[in-house]
């Protein structure tokens, strides 16, 4: 058991409106896929709090999404690889519109919210 405040890293796959969490996403993959720099997992200090979750910032989402060659635009990115990134909370998705699935296992995320303008979405 984690002790309280902790981070406690758990994979889960949630699909979304009952539809199969398939890793259906075609073109536009960003995220920490397996091809991405170390770097990108890490991070920099000044990221984390003292528990040793990150917090979901637009600065963190655009080094993804250039680490692992992802579009520069967010609205044109239709997969996230956000997975083992050690997220504390859902934030700055808002602009992901044409996203259709969003890899968040192995974060510390203890509630699912964020998502409504992602009308696309279809896997999680």
């Amino acid at each position: 058991m984690v002790p309280p405040g902790k981070c406690d890293v758990r994979w889960r796959v949630v699909p979304v409106d009952g539809l199969h969490a398939s890793g259906a996403g075609g073109s536009g993959t960003a995220g920490a896929a397996p091809s991405a720099s170390l770097a990108s997992q890490h991070g920099h200090p000044d990221e984390f709090d003292e528990h040793g979750a990150r917090a979901m910032t637009a600065r963190v989402l655009q080094r993804v999404l250039r680490d692992a060659g992802g579009f520069r635009t967010p609205q044109y990115n239709t997969t996230l690889y956000l997975n083992n990134m050690m997220f504390k909370d859902i934030a700055c998705l808002e602009e992901f519109t044409a996203c259709r699935t969003l890899h968040l296992e192995g974060n510390c995320i203890r509630k699912i919210k964020g998502l409504e303008k992602m009308t696309n979405l279809q896997a999680l």
